[in-house]
């Protein structure tokens, strides 16, 4: 099981959304993303630095406490290389 975090904001001065990841096994992911109100989810995607591979990302927010996550890795043919998927759900406060 994959662990780490996500920090997503707004980035006002470049009006785009920005998000990055930080996993346990040390990797770093910077995205910029984009919003689809009418389905309340965030979209991203980039190229993996010296590869053809690339890394899209999506998070659904179904209701304020949960989000329903999946990040999915390509080859340069889009051939699935990885695919991980989850839901992470807001505890009380």
């Amino acid at each position: 099981m994959a662990s780490g975090m996500t920090l997503m904001t707004y980035d006002r001065n470049r009006n785009v959304y920005r998000s990055w990841a930080f996993l346990a096994e040390g990797t770093m992911i910077e995205n910029e993303g984009s919003w689809d109100a009418t389905t309340k989810t965030m979209t991203w995607g980039h190229r993996v630095p010296d590869t053809t591979e690339m890394i899209f990302t999506r998070v659904a927010f179904p209701d304020d406490a949960t989000q329903d996550w999946s990040i999915v890795k390509t080859d340069g043919k889009g051939n699935v290389l990885k695919e991980l998927a989850g839901r992470s759900l807001r505890q009380g406060a």
